[in-house]
């Protein structure tokens, strides 16, 4: 008998947690009916019980899916000119997020990057990421803001670099087709080399001229707002590729802007 009152108390002193009340100084007695008031008088713990004491819910948590169908809702009705859907506007931590989240972009961590579309004296923030666009595998797209303005109103995206001149065109050709559709007919159009050569011009030597940043080849397009610039650039060591510049009207006007108030 006395064995089983201490097997039986083990195993009380085993289960009873902090919080529940103290058995009663003749347990050893009536440890059975101690066991089953202390399981029924554990209280919760206090984190859950000040708010029901109080009479008051517990705080709502905003959940992933609310917050990014409240960004959504955000940008979808946001008036700024956009890319992706994701408008140019906002600081640039913000527009890198949505990117990645929306646009399906990645950093690009320096591979292949043009550093020359990222310079310039004034800029606070750069970044360069890389994804698909517009049916294009491998693009990158370079953000950057001005110094003391963290606002986003320009940014580039980058097309893959050719080395034959009718790969090369053909990327602008198509993106000038494309663009006309959806914009009308360009604003402007610049499409000529600043070089001659006898006899006429070959693919080869247009190559060259475009590694001498000869080719001259743009054309802009105007929307209510902002504006898209297609053009061809020199690579880096040689070749080309294609961009095109997005810039927000009104975040450009508060830019010029800024920069005026610099002068």
């Amino acid at each position: 008998m006395k064995a089983s009152r201490l097997i039986t108390a083990l195993l009380f002193g085993f289960i009873l947690m902090p919080g529940c009340s103290t058995p009663s100084s003749d347990s050893g007695e009536r440890i059975g009916d101690d066991f089953v008031a202390s399981l029924t008088s554990c209280s919760r713990p206090k984190a859950e019980t000040d708010g029901a004491k109080a009479g008051e819910p517990a705080p709502a948590r905003t959940s992933d899916a609310e917050a990014t169908a409240r960004d959504e809702a955000e940008m979808a009705a946001n008036t700024h000119l956009k890319f992706k859907g994701v408008p140019l506007d906002g600081p640039l931590d913000l527009f890198v997020s949505r990117m990645k989240r929306k646009g399906g972009f990645k950093d690009a961590k320096g591979r292949g990057v043009i550093s020359r579309l990222l310079e310039g004296d004034s800029q606070q923030g750069t970044a360069a990421l890389r994804g698909d666009f517009a049916g294009f595998k491998d693009c990158t797209l370079y953000v950057s803001t001005l110094s003391g303005k963290d606002l986003v109103a320009r940014i580039t995206v980058a097309f893959p670099v050719h080395d034959q001149w009718s790969a090369l065109h053909g990327d602008y050709a198509n993106l000038k087709s494309m663009l006309t559709e959806k914009y009308g007919k360009p604003a402007s159009v610049t499409e000529r080399f600043q070089k001659d050569w006898p006899g006429g011009l070959d693919d080869q030597m247009r190559m060259i001229y475009v590694g001498q940043d000869a080719c001259k080849y743009s054309s802009r397009f105007d929307a209510p707002e902002g504006s898209i610039t297609l053009r061809i650039e020199r690579g880096n060591y040689s070749g080309g590729f294609v961009t095109l510049t997005y810039v927000d009207r009104e975040n450009g006007t508060a830019v010029r802007q800024h920069a005026i108030d610099d002068l």
